[in-house]
């Protein structure tokens, strides 16, 4: 699959945004968050945009859980976080809609464009189990280097699979006008 670019455009000109230039922006510690989020971008921009670019002071991003990788990936695209336009509930979504993270919250979220907005849950199955409890350990900082590696790998492959299939394989969503 060929890379995907983000037409997003501002007062100063449009510009095309890949999944590379936001790991550059946040980094590989949550690769997987980036992949995410990019894709829920990429989701959400061609089902409200179509085939115009987006204008970022337009989009909203709502997020059901605290990744700093999803949230990395929405600011290097649609600066929604600088712009205040960027919010976090983790208690939103109750029940398995969508998949738990590894701290509280879920893996839902919902893009906003004017007055239309996409709602997104991950599907169900691809976070292998043995993440969170990783994720977990290494927040607490009672991680073993093995676990660590491991746990890299995870993030790369979660990542890989994300940015390698079309976002519709990705999530559940509706569009809500």
């Amino acid at each position: 699959m060929s890379e995907v670019l983000l037409s997003v455009r501002d007062d100063f000109g449009t510009y095309q945004i890949g999944y590379e230039d936001a790991v550059k922006y946040h980094g590989r510690r949550y690769i997987a968050g980036v992949a995410v989020g990019f894709q829920c971008l990429n989701l959400a921009f061609a089902e409200l945009s179509k085939d115009k670019p987006v204008e970022r002071s337009k989009v909203r991003f709502f997020s059901g859980m605290r990744g700093l990788g999803v949230k990395d990936a929405v600011e290097m695209v649609a600066r929604c976080v600088s712009g205040g336009r960027y919010i976090v509930d983790t208690g939103v979504v109750e029940g398995d809609s969508a998949p738990g993270t590894p701290g509280e919250g879920r893996f839902y979220f919902e893009v906003f464009y004017g007055t239309r907005m996409v709602r997104l849950r991950l599907k169900h199955g691809l976070v292998p189990d043995e993440f969170a409890p990783l994720c977990l350990k290494d927040e607490a900082k009672a991680i073993a280097q093995e676990e660590l590696r491991r746990l890299q790998e995870i993030k790369e492959n979660v990542a890989a699979y994300v940015i390698g299939h079309d976002p519709r394989e990705i999530f559940d969503y509706e569009v809500l006008e």
